[in-house]
């Protein structure tokens, strides 16, 4: 493995497909074969954290608590992956003092994914607190960094925030919050008809975006990516930027793709 910080990542995403497919032993068979040729610590445990971010999706509760704690970190990505975790456990107020941690040093940093991502985790915590005017809130701040990019799976991938959208929907079409600033109306119309369809995670991709995850997911290099498809190198690096985006990654994936 050539670059790590090219690779890794992107096995970790195709897990994390894996794992919204429901397809776990494709997702944990990539995670601990990718495991056994990773030496960089940081790298180990960023796979650990998927592997508990796959059990909590399967439902194994303890099994990710297991590989939490052999991954702690304070990185964003394990603190989001624990903040699911205490929901999970009913903790809903620890959850949320994490997520507000996470939620402003992403602002501070303007990393979109994780605004957005803390931000639908922020409403479901005020939602298990009993706390709807604070949730829809939370919300309304998610949609509104989302709209302009497009996000979908950051919120679909969250089945608990469905819910409030649709309360969302009912306030913005009966201005009952006049002092919020609505997003758009078609993307939240679209962000819930997509819910409701039983499409894949990379639905969301343009053919060419597809063409370009592929290739990437198969250990292409963004040079040998740009020469098969015809492309410059610059255009390959925004396709990823919009790739990342669309499917969510916030393990600054993104970031290490454009340097």
């Amino acid at each position: 493995m050539n670059d790590s910080g090219l690779f890794i990542p992107m096995y970790i995403l195709k897990a994390h497909i894996h794992a919204m497919n429901r397809n776990f032993v494709a997702a944990h068979a990539l995670l601990d074969s990718t495991m056994e040729i990773v030496k960089e610590k940081h790298w180990i445990n960023s796979l650990r954290t998927m592997k508990a971010c796959c059990n909590l999706i399967e439902g194994n509760i303890s099994q990710a608590e297991v590989e939490l704690c052999k991954a702690e970190s304070r990185q964003p990505f394990w603190l989001l992956v624990n903040t699911r975790l205490l929901l999970v456990k009913g903790q809903a107020e620890d959850a949320l003092k994490t997520i507000i941690q996470v939620k402003t040093k992403a602002l501070q940093e303007m990393q979109v994914s994780t605004i957005i991502e803390t931000a639908v985790l922020e409403a479901i915590c005020e939602m298990e607190l009993d706390h709807e005017d604070a949730a829809l809130m939370a919300l309304n701040e998610a949609l509104g960094h989302g709209a302009p990019y497009g996000y979908i799976r950051t919120f679909l991938d969250e089945k608990a925030i469905v819910p409030l959208m649709e309360t969302y929907l009912k306030v913005q079409q009966t201005n009952t919050k006049l002092h919020w600033s609505f997003v758009l109306l078609s993307y939240l119309e679209q962000l819930i008809e997509h819910r409701y369809s039983q499409g894949s995670l990379l639905d969301s991709l343009t053919p060419r975006e597809k063409e370009v995850f592929t290739l990437l997911v198969d250990g292409a290099t963004n040079r040998e990516i740009a020469e098969r498809l015809f492309l410059s190198e610059g255009t390959v690096r925004v396709y990823l930027t919009t790739i990342y985006s669309r499917l969510g990654v916030n393990f600054r994936a993104k970031v290490m793709l454009i340097k």
